[in-house]
């Protein structure tokens, strides 16, 4: 397969000879190539936002609400900065598109943002483009709810690649109320959960170790790690009867006043894994972790500045202040 057509000349390539018709010409080089297509990249933040504007869908003002739903509704995953959709995004579209093909094309999107503006501008009614649209509408909800197939709950489950501990089922990603989360094939008979995580959040969680010899402070029980919707904690093992509970310790003293600092996550289905001092709020330090280690001494390293180009290891003993090492980020999030 040749070149592409579109590629630049190499200005060291002299130009051909002049040549007339039926001129012999020597075979000088077979030079085999294979091309492969390559599908267009996914989307990250920018890109999404300038595909938008230049197929007239949305404002300004409503592209971060539009990212935000699409993530909070589970139907995409950031991985890497870009966009990945999931499997309940993509059956959800494979739905949708069959069954109101007019409501899911570009061009009534873009059409409808038009008759928007108007309305704003005062050379549009609102009551006429409103009738005008859900009439046909509501027919394409009716139709829908009487003809189409239910999609089955499995057909919305993604594999893991992990087994389950307690039975040796398979865990698969289901959508919850709270969003998605890992479970075992085998509900109901068995109800081993756990959250889903980016592969930076796998890489920073591994940073800091579960095996807790801690004893509960009221009734001397065991203490270990559990996860919750807002992220990792300590537990009591005595649990129900004893609901003791506490941040997990990251083994670092806070730089600001010498108390632990502890692992937290922001709220919210998206919320990040953040570092805060377990004085809050006396003490309000906080830092955002990286998911590689210090390349001095090993220890947890932290965002510095804004950003997550330059780092600072939580060890004041170490002081190591750089740039993100980049080749541990790779290997810690591949």
């Amino acid at each position: 397969e040749g070149s592409d057509d579109n590629r630049a000349e190499d200005e060291n390539t002299p130009p051909l000879p002049n040549l007339a018709d039926g001129d012999a010409l020597d075979c000088q080089k077979i030079t085999p190539e294979q091309h492969f297509t390559q599908p267009p990249p996914r989307y990250t933040d920018a890109t999404l936002i300038r595909a938008l504007e230049e197929q007239g869908i949305g404002r300004p003002s409503t592209y971060a609400p539009i990212i935000s739903t699409i993530m909070d509704r589970d139907y995409v995953r950031k991985e890497r900065g870009r966009f990945q959709p999931t499997k309940l995004g993509l059956v959800v579209t494979d739905f949708l598109i069959p069954n109101f093909p007019d409501v899911l094309s570009i061009g009534f999107t873009a059409k409808m943002e038009e008759r928007l503006d108007d309305i704003a501008d005062g050379e549009l009614r609102w009551e006429p483009m409103l009738k005008d649209f859900y009439g046909p509408f509501d027919e394409s909800i009716a139709k829908t709810m009487k003809e189409a197939e239910r999609v089955p709950r499995e057909s919305l489950e993604e594999e893991t690649g992990e087994i389950c501990e307690q039975c040796g089922n398979k865990m698969v990603i289901k959508s919850g109320r709270y969003g998605p989360f890992i479970a075992c094939r085998g509900y109901p008979e068995c109800k081993i959960t756990k959250p889903v995580e980016s592969p930076e959040e796998r890489a920073i969680r591994e940073l800091i170790s579960e095996d807790v010899d801690e004893y509960c402070e009221k009734c001397e029980r065991p203490m270990a790690v559990k996860t919750g919707r807002n992220g990792r904690f300590l537990a009591c093992t005595g649990y129900p009867e004893c609901k003791n509970a506490k941040p997990l310790r990251v083994g670092v003293d806070c730089p600001d006043c010498g108390n632990d600092l502890v692992e937290r996550k922001q709220k919210g289905r998206n919320g990040r894994i953040f570092y805060s001092c377990s004085n809050y709020p006396e003490c309000k330090f906080a830092a955002n972790p990286l998911p590689q280690p210090c390349p001095d001494c090993g220890k947890l390293l932290v965002t510095r500045g804004r950003g997550r180009k330059n780092a600072r290891c939580l060890d004041e003993s170490c002081g190591f202040m750089g740039p993100t090492p980049q080749e541990e980020l790779e290997e810690a999030v591949a």
